[in-house]
């Protein structure tokens, strides 16, 4: 019985240790170009934030949009995190939302490398789930190593397939975004 259990744990660390590989090795490359900082504070400089109690007087952190946006507005917002167990490991979350449904698109960064994943919320809990594909993903960086406190400037593009209810949606993903880590 020892033996077997001894065996059992064996095989149980092998494929935890292939399956934290190979989700090391489907991670996308972030790219680096130390020129992205200033077309990020030209880009941001003249967009104002959309919300209904204070109008304009917040600081904008992206310009993030799905479909293409000539106005100056922005409705995205972006907040960047390291995580406090493994430092290595930083969150940038942009989100949308009207307090009772909205959607964050995350990227989670180790690295050099990256994953976007996408998720909706909302309070009807009778609205059908959408499921998303990401395609094509391209995380642009000022810079390889960040600190918490340090300032954070990139640009991120991709497309999302979107399915609800066997309807398909195509949307080209496209921002910049500044921010300090949390």
């Amino acid at each position: 019985m020892k033996k077997k259990l001894k065996y059992f744990g064996i095989i149980f660390l092998i494929a935890s240790f292939c399956t934290v590989l190979l989700f090391i090795y489907k991670l996308d490359d972030v790219k680096i170009d130390k020129r992205i900082k200033a077309e990020v504070i030209q880009e941001l400089k003249t967009k104002k934030y959309f919300s209904f109690s204070n109008f304009g007087k917040k600081q904008v952190s992206t310009d993030l949009s799905l479909v293409e946006n000539d106005t100056d507005t922005v409705y995205w917002q972006c907040n960047i995190r390291e995580w406090e167990k493994l430092k290595s490991i930083q969150e940038i979350n942009f989100h949308i939302g009207d307090g009772y449904s909205g959607t964050n698109i995350n990227i989670i960064r180790l690295s050099t490398k990256y994953k976007v994943f996408i998720k909706d919320y909302n309070d009807d809990h009778h609205v059908p789930q959408k499921k998303y594909c990401i395609e094509n993903p391209n995380l642009i960086l000022d810079k390889k190593n960040y600190i918490k406190g340090d300032s954070i400037y990139g640009k991120i593009d991709f497309t999302i397939k979107e399915e609800i209810d066997r309807e398909n949606s195509v949307y080209h993903v496209r921002g910049h975004f500044k921010s300090k880590i949390n």
